[in-house]
């Protein structure tokens, strides 16, 4: 078994130190073979504060892009660097901290690891650093690791549930990767995305129910943006007609989630609606008439 971190990082000066001293604090560093930070052609100073951050075994590397290709394709170009040379990548955002126990428990679930299993992933905090809180994941000690089948049911499941993968902190099969796909540079939600390819093409998916991650929230962040702007919610709404139309989804099913995804918009339209973001809110708006007509 070998494994690797790719760090995918665009203008993260002010975070990526925090989480690579977070990396080197779990105690299965040293069972890596090497961490990879790629470096999407920052204006900052991300490469440099990394470098500095960096006092462990193994080999901290930094790849940097001439010009910026966007986060997914950043991780796609990753895995074809290191395809060869590992048979396990760990996938972690530049923003976000992972607990102590993070390699451990996920080192011990990849030795054991079954050929059909093309990810392990755990639960995660929702943490909010400009007003200190937190939001738990789970943490429940009674039960034991889920597996959660490569099969019809499962992508069902998961269509109805919402992602419940997380790709921060996730460990992926390289074999795996490549036999299901790459991430789809153009979607916000192609963790989603990739997911149910995994599901859909009879690839297990191993859940952790531990928390081994800060998921770190904040305005500036790819996924703050995505909802701000509800491209989130365009693009589960053409991922459910896709699923509809391959027959995953009868068209009750679609109906509910078309009108759940009108039920979001309307939400967040509130917020920008009392601060004045007039134009956030037509957008919003727009997800409303596109999910209305189906």
């Amino acid at each position: 078994m070998s494994a690797a971190i790719i760090i995918p990082a665009f203008n993260a000066a002010a975070t990526i130190g925090e989480t690579l001293r977070a990396v080197q604090a779990c105690p299965g560093v040293t069972k890596l073979g090497e961490v990879f930070v790629c470096d999407d052609a920052s204006t900052d100073s991300t490469p440099e504060v990394a470098a500095d951050a960096w006092k462990s075994t193994p080999k901290l590397t930094i790849l940097q892009n001439q010009q910026r290709i966007g986060q997914h394709s950043n991780v796609n170009a990753a895995f074809e660097r290191v395809r060869n040379h590992y048979e396990w990548v760990f996938i972690l955002h530049a923003d976000d901290v992972v607990k102590e126990n993070w390699l451990d428990l996920y080192f011990r679930r990849i030795k054991a690891a079954g050929p059909r299993v093309a990810s392990i992933c755990s639960s995660w905090n929702c943490w909010y650093p400009e007003t200190k809180r937190i939001e738990p994941g789970e943490d429940d000690f009674s039960r034991d690791v889920e597996i959660i089948r490569g099969a019809r049911e499962s992508v069902l499941g998961t269509l109805k549930s919402g992602c419940w993968w997380h790709i921060s902190g996730c460990a992926i099969r390289v074999e795996r990767f490549f036999e299901i796909g790459g991430f789809r540079p153009h979607l916000d939600i192609a963790d989603f995305d990739w997911l149910l390819r995994c599901l859909r093409l009879g690839y297990d998916v191993e859940y952790i129910p531990r928390t081994t991650l800060l998921y770190r929230i904040h305005s500036a962040s790819v996924s703050s943006n995505s909802l701000r702007r509800g491209r989130d919610l365009i693009e589960l709404l053409e991922l459910f007609r896709l699923y509809y139309d391959e027959s995953f989804l009868t068209e009750r099913e679609l109906w509910i989630e078309r009108m759940e995804i009108i039920y979001a918009a309307l939400r967040r339209m509130i917020r920008p609606l009392v601060t004045g973001r007039l134009q956030d809110s037509r957008i919003l708006l727009s997800v409303c008439w596109r999910a209305l007509r189906g």
